[in-house]
């Protein structure tokens, strides 16, 4: 009888530490989100070219509620519609976000486009991020968040007509 009464203990505590694992513990990825793109200055040079510089501003949430995401091996990249060009890449400093925080992030591209075609610029960001996720200082968890965005300018104004991520 009391060996019925441990297993029935032990199970209970095997039940108990999935419960907790499942509702607590279990990583999940961060969450980006693009929550803004704009373009603070616009000029033509020319009939064929113009400079602008573009700002987009993201939000990076770490949902889990014990884990701690240290990010690392981060680039933002401006290329033109299609990737056939760079036009600016941005090295994110290393940082870390505790459990449930969300950290902001701006930023800011200086660029020159020559041949400007149809009055449209169509532009992509590329952001990249890896990390760990560190979980209770024991586990990790290895993970891999992106981000990639078409911006449809204006040529003539430098208005954003339209950004879809």
């Amino acid at each position: 009888s009391s060996c019925v009464i441990a297993s029935i203990f032990l199970l209970f505590l095997f039940l108990l530490s999935l419960v907790l694992y499942f509702t607590l513990v279990k990583p999940r990825d961060p969450t980006l989100a693009v929550n803004a793109v704009n373009l603070p200055s616009f000029s033509l040079l020319n009939s064929s070219a113009v400079t602008f510089t573009l700002s987009q501003y993201l939000a990076l949430h770490n949902p889990n509620r014990l884990a701690l995401f240290t990010h690392y091996d981060t680039s933002l990249r401006l290329l033109t519609a299609g990737a056939q060009q760079q036009l600016g890449l941005l090295i994110v400093p290393a940082a870390q976000i505790g459990p449930g925080r969300t950290q902001y992030m701006a930023a800011t591209f200086s660029a020159v486009k020559a041949d400007r075609e149809l009055h449209l610029l169509e532009l992509e960001t590329r952001l990249e991020m890896a990390g760990h996720l560190h979980l209770l200082r024991v586990f990790t968890h290895r993970v891999e968040v992106w981000a990639y965005c078409r911006v449809l300018v204006s040529a003539t104004d430098g208005s954003v007509l339209s950004f879809h991520c």
